[in-house]
């Protein structure tokens, strides 16, 4: 994005160059999306993200060597076990739920509300990737771990944000009145604390993200373990949310095909 931008900055004007980087651009942005809609209507998931997520894999796989090699010293296999934990972590951060007990005192049943850490998946990285380039192109000397930083700050936030308007915290809560949530022991009134609960998750989820797109700058700039640059903290983001997206709909996929088939055929069992 920088790199055409900074292209299409140097033609003059509507000049032949500058036509055909426009139309290149533009053709190829119309390419992806139709391979991303021929993916969608395939059932795999989101096409756009099983495309980003192709498209870092495909740039890990070249690189992998170079971590391979670190393993031949201690030092390296610390880091390297360090990485690993980085990778958990994403995935953690991408499918992460945590169910909070409510129970209803009139009719004394108990329900659990899932809270996902992360409700943005690529989106988020994508859109705060732009603005940090942006960022970057008025002020070049944020670069490095400072533009890591800026780019999970801007991440952190969009998260927090999605999840209050994903889940409309006060129209809970308003819901929740006379019932109660079971914590630590404690009957705590839903309609009170279930916004913070939701608050608390939220924060956990960015603070988490934060640290993985933290952690392989920091590998690479402050201890000089050069194989940590190829594990861009938002590359691995953008690979597993691509990767969990499409085992999530595989799923569903499947589960929508076998209640088609029950429906066809009632004298079906499962044994």
């Amino acid at each position: 994005f920088m790199a055409f931008s900074s292209a299409l900055g140097a033609a003059p004007l509507f000049s032949l160059p500058w036509i055909i980087l426009f139309g290149s651009f533009l053709t190829g942005g119309l390419f992806i999306i139709l391979v991303a809609n021929l993916l969608t209507n395939l059932k795999l998931g989101n096409g756009l993200s099983i495309l980003i997520a192709a498209n870092s894999a495909i740039g890990l796989l070249p690189k992998l060597p170079a971590l391979f090699g670190a393993l031949s010293s201690p030092t390296g296999l610390i880091f390297v076990a360090v990485l690993a934990g980085v990778v958990l972590l994403a995935w953690y951060v991408q499918t992460g739920v945590r169910r909070i007990p409510i129970r209803d005192d009139t009719t004394m049943t108990i329900h659990t509300q899932p809270i996902k850490l992360s409700y943005t998946g690529v989106n988020a990285i994508m859109i705060a990737g732009m603005i940090v380039a942006a960022i970057q192109g008025v002020l070049p000397n944020i670069s490095g771990v400072g533009s890591q930083v800026l780019l999970g700050c801007i991440v952190a936030v969009m998260m927090v944000i999605t999840t209050y308007a994903m889940l409309k915290p006060k129209e809970m809560a308003q819901k929740s009145q006379g019932k109660t949530i079971r914590f630590l022991g404690i009957d705590l009134p839903a309609e009170k604390y279930l916004s913070k609960f939701i608050l608390t998750t939220a924060l956990l989820g960015a603070a988490l993200t934060v640290v993985v797109i933290l952690v392989p700058s920091l590998l690479s700039s402050q201890f000089g373990f050069s194989p940590a640059k190829i594990f861009e903290g938002s590359s691995l983001l953008l690979l597993i949310s691509g990767i969990v997206e499409m085992a999530t709909n595989a799923r569903s996929s499947i589960a929508v095909s076998m209640q088609e088939r029950l429906a066809r055929e009632p004298q079906l069992k499962i044994r």
